[in-house]
C-alpha cells in the first residue's frame, strides 16, 4: 500500500495528490482489514478498486444487459452505491449509519467523534459539505480528513490524526 506505483494508482483513481496519501493511517487500515473474514476482505478490496458487482462491471461481464443502478436510472459504479439518492438506497444507507452509530457507542467512541462522523456521512450522501462547529481537539484531524476527502472514509481511509484523538 505504501509503494510509489500503488500511491499513484490511488491518486489517479480518487483524483487526489500522492502527498495526501502519506497522511492516511495505513497501519490502522491494515489492522482493520485483518479483523474481517476473508470474504469481507475480498469485498472491501474489490469495492475500493471499483471492481465490484455494480452495473458498470455486470454489463461488461455480460451478466446484465445494462449498467444502470437497480434503484434508479443512473450509471452504477462503486461510488454510486454510496451516493444513490432513491428512497430504497437511502433507507439501506440510513440503516447502515444507525448500525455504525450503535457500534461507535458500543466501543465507547467519543461522542464528539461519533456526532462529527455521522454528520459528515449525511453531508456526503446529500452532496453538501456543511462546515459546522468542530471541537478544538478534532480540528487538525478534520482538516487532514478534508484534504484526503470524506468520501474515502467509507473505504476506511482515516488520517493519522484520528488515531491520536
Amino acid at each position: 500500500m505504501h509503494g510509489k506505483i500503488t500511491k499513484q494508482y490511488w491518486a489517479d483513481t480518487y483524483k487526489t495528490e500522492t502527498d495526501i496519501l502519506d497522511f492516511v493511517d495505513w497501519e490502522s487500515v491494515g489492522r482493520a482489514l485483518k479483523q474481517l473474514n476473508k470474504q469481507m476482505q475480498h469485498f472491501v478490496t474489490k469495492h475500493m478498486m471499483g471492481m465490484c458487482r455494480v452495473g458498470k462491471f455486470m454489463k461488461g461481464w455480460k451478466k446484465w444487459e445494462h449498467e444502470k443502478c437497480h434503484h434508479c436510472v443512473a450509471k452504477e459504479d462503486a461510488q454510486h452505491v454510496w451516493l444513490c439518492n432513491t428512497v430504497e438506497a437511502t433507507e439501506e444507507r440510513n440503516k447502515g449509519i444507525r448500525e455504525l452509530e450503535a457500534w461507535m457507542y458500543e466501543v465507547a467512541t467519543s461522542p464528539d467523534i461519533t456526532q462529527l462522523f455521522l454528520h459528515k456521512l449525511q453531508d456526503l450522501r446529500s452532496g453538501r459539505e456543511a462546515d459546522g462547529e468542530v471541537p478544538p481537539k478534532l480540528r487538525q484531524a478534520v482538516q487532514t480528513k478534508n484534504d484526503i476527502g470524506w468520501s474515502l472514509v467509507l473505504e476506511g481511509w482515516l488520517s493519522i490524526e484520528w488515531t491520536a484523538v
